[in-house]
C-alpha cells in the first residue's frame, strides 16, 4: 500500500507554532479592536447574502409578460367556469333521472290493456246513448 511520507517533526512543529501565533494575534486584534470586527463581519454577511440573492432566477420577460398573466387569466376562466360545469353535471342529472323515469313507464306500459279500458269506456258511453 502507497503511505504518506512521514512529514519532519521540525515542519510539524513549525505549523504548529504559526498557527498558535496567528490565533494570538487575531484574539488582541479583535480585543483591541471589536466594533472594526463586527463592522467587517456585518459587512461580509451584507456582501454574502447579497451575492445569494443575485444568484437567485429572476423571472424573464416572457415570463413576466406573458407566461404570468395567461396563467393568472386561465384560473380566472376556470373559476368563473366551476359553477357552470356544476351547473351542467345537475342538469344532466335530472334529465338522465328524468329519461329513466319514462322508461320504467314504457316498460310498464300494457296497450292491450289501455285499449280495453278504452273500448270499455266507448261502449259505456254508448250505451248510455239513446236514440230516437
Amino acid at each position: 500500500m502507497n503511505q504518506l511520507p512521514e512529514v519532519p517533526k521540525e515542519i510539524a512543529r513549525q505549523a504548529s507554532d504559526v498557527a498558535e501565533d496567528t490565533l494570538t494575534n487575531s484574539k488582541e486584534y479583535v480585543h483591541r479592536n471589536p466594533v472594526l470586527v463586527v463592522a467587517g463581519a456585518l459587512a461580509f454577511g451584507a456582501a454574502i447574502g447579497c451575492l445569494l440573492m443575485m444568484a437567485r432566477q429572476q423571472p424573464t420577460t416572457r415570463q413576466r409578460y406573458v407566461d404570468e398573466p395567461l396563467d393568472s387569466a386561465h384560473k380566472a376562466i376556470i373559476a368563473a367556469l366551476v359553477p357552470v360545469a356544476q351547473r351542467l353535471q345537475e342538469g344532466y342529472d335530472s334529465a338522465r333521472d328524468g329519461a329513466g323515469k319514462v322508461m320504467d313507464r314504457a316498460h310498464r306500459f300494457n296497450p292491450g290493456r289501455t285499449i280495453d279500458s278504452l273500448s270499455g269506456q266507448i261502449g259505456r258511453g254508448g250505451s248510455s246513448l239513446k236514440f230516437g
